[in-house]
């Protein structure tokens, strides 16, 4: 989901990273070592909360085969946020190839939630 984001090609791509099947790596160490093996640029973040004492982190991935000012970062819980320069996206994905890249986006989140069965009581 992160590649196509990153690149508005909804095309497969073969596994290349090296976090599969390694016990203890998180969801966000998966991605960053898949993306950091497609070529993308991955670092880390981390968020402290000097209230109570505690830290997360993220990763934030960016293509660098782009000037366009945009990334993709991904949380252990899953949840994957794009961000974009508003003034300078269509340098990536022209008018025409924007519903392209929606339908990709849908299409891959389609199959991703298909794998998963749903867990009695959890909501839609």
């Amino acid at each position: 989901m992160a590649t196509i984001l990153l690149t508005g090609h909804g095309a497969g791509y073969p596994r290349l990273g090296r976090g599969y099947g390694q016990p203890g790596i998180t969801v966000k160490g998966i991605v960053g070592l898949e993306l950091k093996a497609r070529g993308f640029d991955v670092d880390l973040e981390i968020y402290q909360d000097n209230d109570t004492y505690d830290v997360c982190g993220g990763i934030v991935a960016t293509n660098p085969a782009t000037s366009t000012t945009m990334n993709v970062r991904v949380s252990d819980d899953g949840v994957i946020l794009w961000e974009y320069d508003h003034e300078t996206a269509g340098s990536v994905t022209s008018a025409a190839r924007y519903p392209e890249l929606a339908d990709s986006i849908v299409t891959m989140a389609a199959r991703v939630i298909a794998m998963y069965p749903a867990v009695p009581g959890d909501s839609p």
